[in-house]
């Protein structure tokens, strides 16, 4: 299959084990080019605004790799920058589904139609959406001057994963200005019903804004309050802190 085979789909990364990213599993990581939000703390910034100094991965490649590991390796998971922005992504699921890989996404859930398309069509079975903050700062948490016309597609894609018989997770990312404590009910109330969600320290050292990178993580005990908060909401409440 070449570069230019028929399917828009933009690779510009490949992580070829991860024990990591799908719990339980052993899978290799799908980076996706390009991005419909500037969250300012993004940690993969390359993805967003400097694609052009990333090399597009060879479709090809990574087909070749995942022939070559078949009964090696569990899963692979997209994630990006966006995945859902690229037309091709399910006929890349089907792809990999047809190698008998169990397949994953992460995403912001800015396409809730993309994730019910895929999700009715059973090409995925684990479903990572972010959740940035309270709503009455998701457009700063977004970095987007208007997000009036997001928000409910937001909500709609946390209650297509809510309502789905698949594998899903949440996740927080606990930005000092981006999320505090007062937002945590407010949070809460988006999710709530949730089966699990994740709180993940803030890594500062590689960001969107730069600026970013002075600000100083939650400690420990910070987010273990928060995570107190949501158990009022969720049923399972996780976290990772900086290694």
């Amino acid at each position: 299959m070449s570069n230019n085979f028929p399917l828009q789909f933009d690779v510009r990364g490949l992580e070829k084990f991860s024990l990591v990213e799908w719990p339980g599993k052993i899978a290799a990581i799908i980076f996706t080019g390009g991005c419909n939000f500037r969250c300012p703390f993004c940690h993969n910034p390359e993805l967003v605004t400097n694609l052009g100094k990333i090399p597009i991965y060879p479709w090809e490649e990574i087909e070749k790799f995942l022939n070559g590991k078949v009964g090696w390796i569990d899963a692979v998971m997209i994630t990006g920058g966006e995945p859902t922005i690229h037309a091709g992504l399910p006929g890349i699921l089907k792809i990999i589904k047809s190698k008998e890989f169990l397949t994953g996404i992460a995403t912001n859930g800015s396409n809730p139609e993309v994730l019910r398309k895929i999700i009715d069509e059973g090409l995925v079975n684990r479903l990572c959406m972010d959740i940035k903050s309270s709503l009455n700062k998701y457009a700063t948490a977004c970095g987007l001057n208007n997000l009036a016309d997001r928000i409910n597609d937001i909500k709609k894609s946390i209650e297509i994963l809510k309502n789905s018989n698949i594998e899903y997770e949440f996740k927080l990312t606990v930005v000092p200005g981006i999320v505090d404590k007062e937002d945590i009910p407010g949070i809460g109330e988006l999710v709530k019903g949730a089966k699990k969600i994740t709180l993940q320290q803030f890594r500062p050292q590689k960001t969107l804004d730069k600026s970013y990178q002075k600000r100083v993580p939650y400690c420990r005990e910070e987010i273990e309050g928060m995570a107190k908060e949501l158990e009022k909401y969720v049923e399972e409440v996780n976290l990772e802190f900086i290694e």
